[in-house]
């Protein structure tokens, strides 16, 4: 089996094999990437317009326009908790603080990286806590998890105790579009298929 047609989940568990297993994944450029562990340089964006009909048409294109958003992947662990609240937003939310610590802290929450992560924390009853998490190259998943300790800390001392009561945490990448998975794999099968810029320029997806 050749080890970049696993998924991300099945490749991370290939990593606790053996040592020799650990050491291939992780000296592949290809497969680091696949895991969230190196960025994806290549950046595609979901240009919207309204047609004639008044319907609303995705263009994928590869320079952003002023109405442009980034297209992303995200990582399987915060793809099964998607909460798209419009079409520049994504955001994830999860009652289980403790799922971010079974990701590699160094991998990226998303590819391409994004630099501006906004993190809330809230327990029943209580009101809640957000902050901004900035890093050069990328929010990583040990950066989410420190700030969510510290996150703790501030919702502690304002609002009291949170013993007894449910933790819930959310994610929310501005400027980012909420598409789904089969909309950014039919965009990118489009796109190699495209024998021209001219023809990727005037592909439509519905």
């Amino acid at each position: 089996m050749v080890l970049s047609h696993l998924s991300t989940k099945d490749l991370t568990r290939a990593l606790t094999v053996s040592k020799v297993w650990q050491k291939c994944i992780l000296g592949s450029i290809v497969l680091r990437r696949t895991l969230f562990l190196e960025p994806v340089m290549k950046k595609e964006y979901l240009d919207c317009a309204i047609v004639e009909d008044r319907r609303w048409v995705d263009s994928i294109i590869h320079e952003p326009n002023v109405n442009s958003q980034t297209i992303v992947e995200l990582h399987p662990i915060l793809a099964t908790h998607p909460k798209p609240r419009d079409k520049t937003r994504i955001n994830s939310k999860c009652s289980r603080c403790d799922i971010l610590s079974t990701v590699q802290p160094l991998a990226f929450l998303v590819q391409p990286p994004l630099e501006e992560v906004k993190v809330a924390y809230y327990t029943t009853g209580n009101g809640i806590t957000t902050s901004n998490v900035k890093r050069t190259g990328g929010v990583t998943f040990g950066a989410i998890l420190k700030e969510l300790v510290s996150l703790r800390v501030r919702h502690d001392e304002y609002y009291g105790t949170r013993l007894g009561k449910k933790e819930t945490f959310c994610l929310e990448f501005a400027g980012v579009i909420a598409s789904n998975a089969d909309l950014v794999k039919t965009a990118r099968e489009a796109l190699m298929k495209a024998q021209s810029p001219a023809n990727v320029e005037k592909l439509e997806l519905e």
